[in-house]
């Protein structure tokens, strides 16, 4: 750049093809974006070599560490807000297919972007492969969340390879003339910005102007001549179109927008419900398949109202409101009218029924199992009278005890307390197991179900004997403990004198987290599995599968649960 001083790069900064050839670099003509580090000091990224006859284009000022310039030297139709869209293009380098969540690493960026699953393009949403996203060259929009942490969303795949003609932004198709195979795409930076039909994807090639305009697509921004802005390498985002009627008021909140709020209302029986987002404005709908997982069967709408989430709102093409893709902010809930407001603790009487609680479970239990029991107590409040155990994020309670020094504090031994626990977790959890089944309304085929488990007492004497080792058959029980932080577990068979034990590796893939407050209870849940009874240690099995049965009100499936059978005497 005459004139102007020398502007640092790391060889990352570099395209593919330049750093493993061996010509040398000096006089290579390039583009480039150029941004300040933390210190200050002006830094190179995103360079590509520049195609030939192409116009130099003025430089790009400098912005700050973790911000993008609007595309540079195109004329704009109005000046970019500070908060417009920014767009960015990294590398994934990291993806948990257990939590559900990865990392993208992009040049002038001192952090790694964080993303979650769903922001991934439909074609790998529901992989279970590690290695079909990372090494993805991707294009994504940056958000600054209000915590000041930066976040990946809706990542679409860029082919590797090629000459860059420019920085990469998103807007929609303005006008396609089909005959002439050309058209025009409306963004932030320009209007009216021309594109052939040989840069649209192969399966748009043949598309008519009505199944084009309106379209969002992303694509490479830039000049061939000055005042005539071109778009190279078009790639459709989504296939749903911004209404053009313009018959509705303008959303309380931009689309796309992740926001965060609380729910309000919850229909468990139609699937539905309305979040109210801190920003004010009117209640947004949300489906119950875009609830986060913690919550997501919930039964009941105390399980859901005042809960804090984080949401994507959603603009329909009426003009309506849409919570998308939402996400649990903490277990605290917010007040409940004005009667609650002030209320800054519990009654005696109730304290004394938790304590006798908690004495009876051997001084603590599991914090789910406890606030299942003893409904709309906040976490803050049961930390006056009870030590409450997080998790290692310190996000998410874990489990609830009595504190020490509390004179109905049961005393044992030093030597005998694991033992004690380890005893009395299974009897906790079938408590819990009879609890929740007092608390959920009963099913139209219990009573059913009740006479067929009396019918199963009766044992033909000609029932023949059926072998296990054989494809096709597996043995049926219902799990007993399950520790997702240690990944192994054991399962209760009726009659059968030892639990079965099973490593994480035995459950379907989805069910391998590790982070507790992430994973649904599995304790209780019915299973089928092969038995080996000749494992380390006793009988064992390396391939388990839950039970699921269907929710007609609600139109899906959930984890079946049944009674644990007691311990067999024999």
């Amino acid at each position: 750049m005459p004139g102007q001083p020398d502007v640092f790069f790391l060889p990352s900064a570099l395209p593919k093809e330049v750093t493993e050839s061996s010509k040398p670099l000096e006089g290579l003509d390039i583009t480039f974006e150029q941004f300040t580090n933390e210190e200050g000091k002006p830094r190179a990224r995103n360079m590509h070599v520049k195609p030939p006859g192409r116009k130099n284009l003025p430089p790009p000022p400098l912005v700050p560490m973790g911000g993008l310039p609007p595309p540079p030297g195109i004329p704009s139709r109005q000046q970019a807000k500070s908060d417009s869209m920014k767009v960015v293009v990294g590398t994934v380098h990291n993806f948990d297919v257990a939590k559900n969540f990865g990392f993208i690493k992009a040049d002038g960026f001192s952090s790694d972007i964080f993303f979650q699953r769903l922001e991934l393009p439909t074609d790998l949403r529901e992989t279970q492969s590690k290695e079909q996203v990372v090494g993805q060259l991707v294009e994504f929009e940056l958000k600054t969340m209000p915590d000041g942490k930066l976040r990946a969303r809706r990542i679409i795949v860029l082919k590797k390879g090629g000459t860059a003609m420019g920085p990469r932004t998103r807007g929609r198709i303005r006008q396609y003339l089909q005959d002439k195979g050309y058209g025009f795409i409306d963004c932030d930076f320009a209007e009216k910005v021309f594109f052939l039909r040989s840069s649209l994807p192969k399966a748009y090639n043949d598309a008519t102007e009505s199944e084009l305009k309106d379209l969002e697509v992303s694509f490479e921004l830039y000049e061939k001549e000055p005042g005539k802005p071109r778009a190279n390498a078009v790639e459709v985002l989504s296939e749903e179109r911004r209404s053009s009627d313009g018959d509705f008021e303008a959303p309380n909140l931009p689309d796309g927008e992740v926001t965060t709020g609380e729910i309000v209302s919850f229909e468990a029986a139609k699937g539905y419900g309305f979040v109210k987002a801190d920003s004010g404005g009117e209640d947004i709908f949300f489906l119950r398949s875009e609830m986060p997982s913690d919550i997501q069967g919930a039964q009941s709408k105390d399980e859901v109202i005042r809960r804090r989430v984080e949401f994507e709102v959603k603009v329909m093409p009426d003009g309506k409101m849409r919570a998308q893709r939402m996400m649990l902010l903490d277990d605290d809930r917010g007040p409940q009218g004005d009667d609650t407001e002030n209320k800054s603790d519990i009654e005696e009487d109730l304290i004394q029924q938790m304590t006798d609680y908690l004495a009876d479970k051997g001084n603590g239990c599991e914090y789910g199992a406890f606030t299942r029991t003893f409904r709309n107590v906040k976490k803050k409040t049961l930390q006056k009278h009870f030590d409450v155990m997080m998790d290692q994020g310190n996000k998410f309670p874990q489990r609830i005890e009595l504190p020490m020094g509390h004179p109905q504090r049961v005393d044992v031994e030093d030597a005998d307390m694991k033992s004690q626990e380890e005893d009395e977790a299974g009897v906790a959890r079938d408590d819990m197991d009879l609890q929740d089944d007092d608390m959920v309304p009963q099913q139209p085929d219990e009573a059913e179900e009740d006479a067929n488990a009396k019918a199963d007492d009766y044992i033909d004497p000609n029932e023949p004997s059926i072998p296990m080792d054989q494809k096709g058959v597996m043995a049926l029980g219902v799990v007993r403990t399950y520790d997702a932080a240690k990944g192994w577990g054991f399962i209760r068979v009726e009659g059968l004198d030892q639990d079965v034990f099973f490593p994480r590796k035995a459950l379907p893939l989805t069910f391998h987290g590790t982070d507790v407050s992430q994973m649904p209870e599995l304790v209780g849940v019915q299973a089928s599995f092969d038995y080996n009874p000749s494992g380390r240690g006793g009988p064992r099995t390396d391939q388990l599968n839950l039970l699921l049965r269907w929710v007609q009100d609600d139109k899906c499936w959930i984890l079946r649960r049944g009674k644990i059978p007691p311990k067999s005497s024999k």
